[in-house]
């Protein structure tokens, strides 16, 4: 079996250099292929990669439509059974990842394991991975699945989102009936700086949109997480910022400004979401 490694980058040549430091140093790097995509950094990255050329194994430089264009870019090239994003600042758990993974012998459409997740406060978490959570929340951390490649270039990520683009993917392989497994692995270590959390509310609102989206049967008062984190976050900012996002639900509601055509369902879980956020808290 042969895995394919994919890193997405975009002016983060600090991220840049542990993440290839940390595919450099798998044992079973001969069965690995690595494909760096770089969006055309500026910060030196396109200089790094240029260097280190002779251990990639494909290498696109150009401009994207955001991250995940620029992860399907890199999955269009792969040649791997599997793949596994292991994006800029991104770095496998240790040297014996991708190995163990392949000793695995896996079938499943869908493999993944748990992560090692660090704050910039320098805390610490363990993110245990749970398909069966993905009605609640993403299930696991994308840098810790491996997916068959076939399934990721038949589905492919959907560039209008900017953050749950991931969840969104994993939601629809799961209706289409892909099959999941989880293997007894620490796959990743990756620090909790990302978009999804410098703007959480966004992540809930485009989270919460993909699932009411392929279950809009789902009654987003049963669910974990897209309420809980989305309300907290409502309740600490100002009338002026509430003011804007209900400008953001009005257009919404237009057919014509929708998100490929599903505003209506957009506008149905933000607006509850929004309700929701000023009742009184049940905790």
């Amino acid at each position: 079996m042969k895995l394919s490694i994919i890193t997405v980058n975009l002016n983060n040549l600090d991220g840049l250099k542990s993440t290839i430091d940390s595919v450099f140093r798998q044992i079973a790097l001969d069965k690995v292929e690595f494909i760096i995509v770089d969006g055309l950094s500026s910060d030196g990255s396109q200089e790094f990669i240029m260097s280190s050329k002779s251990k990639i194994s494909k290498i696109l430089i150009e401009k994207d439509e955001g991250v995940y264009d620029a992860m399907n870019k890199g999955a269009a090239l792969a040649t791997g059974e599997y793949l596994i994003y292991m994006n800029s600042g991104d770095t496998f758990f240790d040297e014996n990842i991708c190995g163990n993974f392949i000793n695995e012998l896996a079938t499943e459409d869908i493999v993944y394991g748990d992560a090692y997740c660090q704050t910039e406060a320098g805390r610490t978490a363990i993110y245990d991975g749970n398909h069966n959570n993905i009605f609640t929340k993403m299930p696991f951390n994308h840098q810790a699945v491996f997916t068959k490649t076939e399934l990721q270039n038949n589905l492919k990520f959907k560039t209008e989102f900017q953050i749950s683009g991931d969840y969104e993917f994993f939601l629809r392989a799961y209706k289409k009936g892909a099959s999941f497994r989880k293997i007894n692995l620490f796959v990743s270590r990756h620090k909790l700086d990302g978009i999804s959390v410098s703007n959480p509310v966004r992540s809930c609102i485009e989270s919460a949109f993909a699932l009411t989206s392929h279950y809009p049967a789902i009654d987003l008062r049963d669910t974990e997480y897209f309420a809980k984190i989305l309300v907290r976050e409502l309740s600490c900012i100002g009338r002026n910022e509430r003011d804007k996002l209900l400008l953001f639900l009005e257009h919404a509601a237009n057919p014509r400004r929708s998100l490929h055509g599903r505003a209506k369902n957009f506008f149905k879980a933000l607006y509850y979401l929004i309700l929701v956020s000023f009742r009184p808290s049940q905790e």
